[in-house]
Parts: C-alpha cells; sequence; structure tokens
C-alpha cells in the first residue's frame, strides 16, 4: 500500500528527527550535523516547493534545538540558524529553477 501523494514529506522530515537524536547522541564536535543537508537535497531534487520549504524549517530546528541540548552560547545558537536558514533557502530556491527551466526546455 502507498500512501498518499502529500505524506511523500515524511520521510526527509523523519530522517531530520533521526539526525537530530545521532546529532545529541554523539556528541558537540562530532561533525555529524553536515547529514542535514542528505534531506534537504533529497527533497529539493524530488519533491514540490512547499515539501522542501518543509525540510529547511525542519533541518534549521534541527540545528536549533540540538544547539540549545548541547548548552551552546546564545551567539553560537544563533549563527547555526541563520547559516542553515540562509543555505538551505538558498539551496531550494537554485535547485528548484534549475528544474523548472529543464522543465520548460523538453
Amino acid at each position: 500500500m502507498r500512501t498518499p501523494h502529500s505524506c511523500s514529506v515524511l520521510v526527509p522530515l523523519l530522517y531530520a528527527g533521526a539526525v537530530l537524536e545521532l546529532i545529541l547522541a554523539s556528541g558537540v564536535a562530532s561533525g555529524v550535523g553536515l547529514v542535514l543537508s542528505v534531506p534537504l537535497i533529497w527533497s529539493v531534487l524530488f519533491h514540490r516547493r512547499w515539501e522542501s520549504a518543509c525540510v529547511v524549517v525542519a533541518v534549521v530546528v534541527v540545528q536549533a534545538a540540538s544547539s540549545i541540548a548541547q548548552a551552546a552560547l546564545g551567539a553560537v545558537v544563533t549563527r547555526r540558524v541563520v547559516l542553515w536558514s540562509v543555505l538551505g533557502v538558498l539551496i531550494a530556491v537554485a535547485t528548484h529553477g534549475v528544474r523548472d527551466r529543464v522543465g520548460e526546455a523538453r
């Protein structure tokens, strides 16, 4: 049985939640946070814009939650939130733009 098409965004969102658990389990300096780029890239390649926006928000929330749980300073939390927000929006907008242009060229 297949899930409704509108629920396909649940996979990258659940992945982001799993990465949060991985980050919290592995510690502050593990470098696991980069794994959050996987659901982001997946969503911009294979999902619609609103689904990509949901994943960008989830990635930012994971970064903020993991930073706060690890007792990071307020400035560190702010930098991570700003970095992942800008990076996520940039990747989503650019990739969806390229997908639109490729679709028009066909």
